[in-house]
C-alpha cells in the first residue's frame, strides 16, 4: 500500500498543470478503492480535511464522506469529495469542484489516461446558471469508469468559470 502511494505522489509531484493532478488523483482513488487510502491520499496532495464534528454538522457520516479542501488563495481553493458506497463498502465516486484555472486542460487530461468521450450537452440550472456537461468512459476487462465534468459557463456563455468534476467506477459482471 505504501508503495502505489509513493508511485502515486511521484506522479502528482511531476505534474505541474493542476488538472493533471485531479485527474490523477481521482482515477488513483477510484482506481484503489480503499476509503483509508482516499483520506491518505487527499492529505498527502495537500488538502486539509473537514473533521468528524464539521461534517457531522453539514449531515454527513464521517465514516462514508470526506471532504477537503486545498488552497494557496482562499478564492480559488478546490475542494475534493470522496463518498464511499457505505461504511464497509469501497468508493462511490470523488468530486471536485474549482476554479477556471484548475479546468482548463481536462479533456485533454482525461483522453490521456484512456477516457474516450461518451457524451456532451449544454443546459440552464436555476434559470440563470449555463453549465456544458461532458462525460467520458473507460472500460476495463470488469469495470467502467465514468468521469462527468460540468462546467459552468460565464454569463455570455464562452468562458469558463468553474467546474464539478467527478470520477466513478462501476463492476460489471463478466459472463463465463
Amino acid at each position: 500500500m505504501k508503495k502505489s502511494i509513493f508511485l502515486f505522489l511521484s506522479i502528482i509531484l511531476c505534474g505541474s498543470i493542476q488538472s493533471q493532478s485531479l485527474v490523477a488523483i481521482g482515477n488513483f482513488i477510484i482506481e484503489q478503492n480503499d476509503f483509508t487510502i482516499a483520506r491518505e491520499i487527499l492529505i498527502k496532495s495537500g488538502y486539509e480535511l473537514f473533521t468528524s464534528a464539521e461534517l457531522q454538522s453539514l449531515g454527513h457520516n464521517p465514516k462514508t464522506k470526506i471532504i477537503g479542501t486545498k488552497s494557496e488563495i482562499a478564492s480559488k481553493s478546490i475542494m475534493g469529495i470522496v463518498t464511499a458506497k457505505s461504511q464497509n463498502g469501497g468508493i462511490s465516486s470523488t468530486e471536485f469542484l474549482c476554479f477556471d484555472n484548475d479546468v482548463s486542460n481536462f479533456d485533454d487530461d482525461i483522453t490521456d489516461v484512456g477516457y474516450k468521450l461518451f457524451g456532451s450537452r449544454k443546459y440552464i440550472e436555476a434559470k440563470r446558471i449555463k453549465i456544458n456537461e461532458v462525460s467520458y468512459r473507460r472500460i476495463g476487462d470488469d469495470y467502467v469508469d465514468t468521469v462527468i465534468i460540468k462546467y459552468l459557463l460565464t454569463k455570455n456563455g464562452e468562458g469558463i468559470q468553474g467546474a464539478n468534476v467527478k470520477f466513478s467506477r462501476t463492476r460489471r459482471k463478466l459472463n463465463n
